[in-house]
């Protein structure tokens, strides 16, 4: 699906489309909405920077695996790519001070707890130096600066692997002792796809 809002094109895949619809259907505790709504807010973190800083994004591209945001490739400087990786985190954690004041203050709910909660996850999940989240970008950037294009890119492909082998080992101990939760290593294989979906494209 392709529509255009306020000159951005924006492209919807039938995957995406049909995950969010599966994940919504078999949600039973609301904890899936939240989620969606603190990845929403991640993402209007890095567009509003965008058009604070007059980087007009060309279109948007939704998929299963991420949400791809494509700019003019005009150079704004390694301070700005940093500061553009980190605003999406960034208003994750504001969300989460926010929520946490609210029920300290206003309203005591355990659903404003739950908003906090997963913005908090959300934030500093994209914070991990792995390729793929805004914290790989982050490493990249940092790197860019004192190494050549090609031995940053080794540096960030050996931290992405070596932390991604760590959560599937912790994930795989979790899954088979008495917790019994997947979380990790879902997250962990996310992880990997995402890796090689990056890796691929470039």
């Amino acid at each position: 699906m392709n529509l255009s809002v306020f000159g951005v094109k924006i492209h919807v895949s039938v995957l995406f489309c049909a995950m969010i619809a599966f994940l919504l259907l078999i949600d039973q505790s609301g904890m899936m909405t939240a989620a969606i709504s603190a990845a929403v807010i991640h993402e209007l973190g890095h567009l509003s920077y965008m058009l604070i800083k007059n980087l007009r994004p060309r279109r948007i591209e939704m998929y299963p695996a991420c949400i791809k945001i494509v700019r003019d490739p005009a150079p704004c400087g390694y301070k700005s790519e940093i500061a553009l990786a980190l605003s999406g985190p960034l208003l994750n954690l504001i969300c989460c001070v926010a929520a946490l004041v609210v029920y300290k203050i206003i309203y005591a709910d355990f659903w404003v707890l739950v908003i906090g909660a997963v913005n908090l996850a959300l934030g500093g999940f994209q914070l991990l130096p792995i390729i793929g989240l805004d914290g790989g970008d982050v490493l990249k950037c940092l790197l860019l600066q004192v190494l050549p294009i090609k031995t940053a890119g080794i540096v960030c492909a050996v931290t992405s692997v070596v932390l991604i082998a760590a959560a599937v080992l912790a994930g795989v101990y979790l899954l088979v002792s008495d917790y019994g939760n997947p979380t990790l290593v879902l997250a962990a294989l996310y992880l990997a796809a995402l890796l090689i979906i990056k890796v691929k494209s470039n």
